[in-house]
This record gives C-alpha cells, sequence and structure tokens, in this order.
C-alpha cells in the first residue's frame, strides 16, 4: 500500500479563508499539517509561492 503524505497547509492566521479551510478540515477529521507563513516576508512567501500571490 502506498503511504499517503500529510496534508500541508500554508496558512497566514489573519486569514479568514484558511481559517474555513481548518475548520473544514477538523470537521471531517482529515489530518493535516499547519504551516505558518508570513505573505508580508516577501523572500519567504516566495519561497512557497513563486507567483506571489
Amino acid at each position: 500500500a502506498e503511504k499517503k503524505e500529510k496534508l500541508k497547509l500554508y496558512s497566514y492566521w489573519k486569514s479568514s479563508c484558511s481559517h474555513r479551510v481548518r475548520i473544514a478540515l477538523t470537521l471531517k477529521g482529515i489530518e493535516y499539517e499547519y504551516v505558518p507563513v508570513n505573505p508580508l516576508k516577501r523572500d519567504e512567501f516566495l519561497k512557497i509561492n513563486p507567483m506571489g500571490a
């Protein structure tokens, strides 16, 4: 059987969208890894999102 990698949720703490995703994942019982990011720290943000969007 294949070992599935845990879902990673890259999130900014002020993001209402990612907050709703966290609620949905919790309600569905889906395990995930919370990875905090700060889009204001441009270099760090561009490493995971090269489009900067």
